[in-house]
């Protein structure tokens, strides 16, 4: 069952990275938070398949702690002008 989730997001996405056991797909704009991202690696040493969707945006290539070459099995980065320009 699909739930929408108003308050405590933060709390709700970690329990549920926490929790996982297969897969973890994130697809965000921006990638800026250092706690978060600190809960996807104990995901990584418990052999969950990590794949990351970010916008190809500046904040996203210089964020200190987003090591793409982690054991993060996909890591794309896709440029909302090209898709624009394209259409």
């Amino acid at each position: 069952m699909t739930q929408a989730y108003f308050s405590q997001i933060k709390s709700i996405i970690k329990q549920y990275i926490n929790s996982s056991v297969a897969e973890i797909y994130i697809a965000v704009a921006l990638f800026t938070h250092r706690d978060l991202f600190q809960v996807v690696l104990p995901a990584l040493n418990r052999n969950v398949r990590v794949s990351v969707i970010l916008i190809d945006d500046i904040i996203n290539m210089y964020i200190e702690f987003l090591d793409v070459n982690t054991d993060i099995t996909n890591c794309f980065a896709y440029s909302a002008v090209d898709k624009i320009d394209n259409q």
